[in-house]
């Protein structure tokens, strides 16, 4: 299963959006926000160091975006818009 089809399935998006409104996981992902890596200064020798740091931080935000996400609906399909790179427009009168 993906993300993408845990988020078609109604009855999943309502258990998600019910487990992340419990006080308890709301307070979990509060502390798990203030001891963030971006929160934290750890001293970086070189490139290779401030990388692997960074890597971890963004690790951190896509991991926390994805589990709240959990309980969000996908986005409507959008209107097909009708394409007009080469071809001929009527002249404006």
């Amino acid at each position: 299963m993906t993300i993408i089809d845990w988020r078609k399935n109604p009855e999943r998006l309502s258990m998600a959006l019910d487990m992340l409104n419990q006080p308890t996981i709301q307070e979990m992902l509060a502390v798990m926000e203030s001891e963030s890596p971006d929160k934290q200064q750890r001293p970086v020798a070189d490139g290779f160091g401030a990388t692997r740091v960074l890597g971890q931080i963004e690790g951190f935000r896509e991991a926390m975006n994805m589990l709240r996400s959990f309980a969000e609906p996908l986005p409507s399909a959008l209107d097909e818009v009708t394409t007009t790179w080469g071809v001929d427009l009527p002249e404006p009168k």
